[in-house]
């Protein structure tokens, strides 16, 4: 090293070697330094990850002034799930709004809501036994069940509204039920059998649309299982509520003048 003077000076005078580990890149992020630890998780799913990292550092003790954060897209897919929170309300008062003005009601368009529930009831087993983690596959196959599930409580419902008020109403239910049956499960058939290829896919997509493919797969098969049985007995309880409202909001009858016999 020169120094002011001009006078060489070695290095070995100032400074002293030794074999050291060292890092050979330094990364920073919002002005700090970092270290940066990447794995490949493979097929598992980026929250299950996340959930057995964060076990396992746990009980890490740092020292002061340091801290560890999940990082890669998993800040990102937090964003996504409050996201679609709000996305799936959208949805759901989108549906009711377009009800409301095909049946030109109120009630029954909630009664065909009722399926959005029983879908999201389905799907949690078929999630739970297959090893499914909740992955934006799975948030995206929600969405797409309220729009889909919402058919068979339609169909039924179409035919019910034809039920003329001095027949049976507890016959005529059953026998609308059997009468839809085969059109509401050619229905959904369709949907079933063209996702089924989704859920054995192999490729690198598959993280994303086989979550999709089962969640729809699983909602559409118990909402419409449930539907069958769930939206009668609702239909019945509304038409009961009606006839008993009907009853008691008639005005009463005005009492007969008394004739004057002279």
């Amino acid at each position: 090293i020169v120094n002011r003077e001009g006078i060489v000076v070695p290095l070995q005078q100032i400074a002293a070697f030794e074999f050291a580990l060292t890092p050979s890149e330094i990364w920073r992020k919002d002005k700090q330094r970092m270290i940066q630890v990447s794995a490949n998780r493979e097929k598992l799913a980026l929250s299950t990850a996340v959930k057995k990292g964060g076990a396992e550092l746990k009980g890490l003790e740092v020292p002061q002034n340091y801290y560890y954060q999940f990082g890669g897209d998993y800040q990102q897919m937090i964003e996504n799930e409050r996201q679609f929170q709000f996305a799936f309300v959208i949805m759901v008062g989108l549906v009711y709004i377009v009800l409301a003005c095909l049946f030109e009601s109120y009630a029954q368009p909630l009664l065909i809501m009722l399926t959005v529930p029983l879908a999201i009831i389905s799907v949690v087993p078929v999630l739970y036994f297959t090893h499914t983690s909740v992955t934006m596959g799975v948030y995206l196959g929600l969405i797409m069940l309220g729009g889909l599930v919402v058919t068979n409580a339609i169909i039924l419902l179409d035919r019910l509204n034809a039920v003329q008020p001095g027949q049976n109403l507890l016959r005529a239910v059953m026998l609308v039920g059997k009468e839809r049956l085969n059109a509401i499960i050619l229905v959904q058939l369709t949907t079933i059998l063209d996702l089924l290829p989704m859920i054995w896919d192999t490729s690198e997509s598959a993280g994303l649309w086989a979550p999709l493919a089962i969640a729809v797969v699983g909602g559409i098969t118990g909402a419409t299982i449930l539907t069958l049985f769930v939206i009668p007995g609702c239909f019945l309880m509304l038409r009961d509520w009606d006839s008993f409202q009907r009853r008691y909001e008639q005005p009463p009858a005005e009492p007969l003048a008394e004739e004057t016999i002279s």
